[in-house]
């Protein structure tokens, strides 16, 4: 199988109005609304992976909905992701304290061999930051993630991290080619969004 035909499949997980969807739309178009997106069950970018070989590879990167109601359908999608982008609001304790529970739930439902970063998103809101940079990092070490610290709206480290994790999933499949058994579980690893995906827009912005 040509690499440059199989895509590369990413999901952003973390609790609702943290910024997942702030940060894909930024990363994808270079735009940030002031408005507060609700992303009502999957959507998904579509984006392209220079790997170092030189080959240009199609990568999904899957914006799920934080709210309880649908983390079912969050779950079906893990097996199939190949790597896992957590988000939090650095000014948003319960967001934070919630990434213990998203990471256990990668490991109950996700590969084992599964990508993970965590993100501090809203770095930008300096005086209403309530998690610090050592606190977060502190989580990140504990669970051997990577962490990034992310603002949306000021575009910084948006494309970094994109850029890290994509690599780190391009670099896993690369290695799962050399065991058939994995590159075809690769191979037939492409999501699809179980209904048409729905956004609900709200004046209060919490991007």
């Amino acid at each position: 199988m040509e690499l440059g035909a199989q895509k590369l499949q990413i999901i952003i997980l973390g609790d609702g109005a943290v910024g997942k969807t702030s940060i894909l739309k930024m990363y994808a178009e270079g735009k940030y609304t002031s408005s507060h997106i609700t992303t009502i069950g999957l959507d998904y970018i579509a984006t392209k992976y220079e790997s170092p070989e030189g080959k240009s590879i199609d990568v999904k990167i899957w914006d799920t909905a934080g709210q309880e109601r649908f983390k079912t359908i969050t779950y079906s999608f893990y097996k199939r992701a190949q790597g896992v982008l957590i988000a939090f609001d650095v000014t948003n304790r319960e967001s934070f304290e919630n990434v213990k529970n998203w990471i256990d739930s990668i490991e109950n439902y996700a590969k084992k061999d599964i990508q993970k970063v965590l993100i501090g998103n809203k770095i930008d809101l300096t005086e209403k930051r309530k998690i610090s940079n050592h606190e977060a990092q502190n989580l990140a070490d504990e669970h051997d993630i990577p962490y990034f610290e992310t603002s949306a709206k000021l575009d910084k480290n948006v494309s970094e991290v994109m850029q890290f994790i994509m690599g780190k999933v391009y670099d896993t499949s690369q290695k799962a080619r050399s065991d058939p058994q994995k590159e075809e579980e690769i191979r037939g690893s492409q999501l699809m969004p179980t209904a048409p995906p729905r956004k609900e827009k709200s004046d209060d912005c919490k991007c």
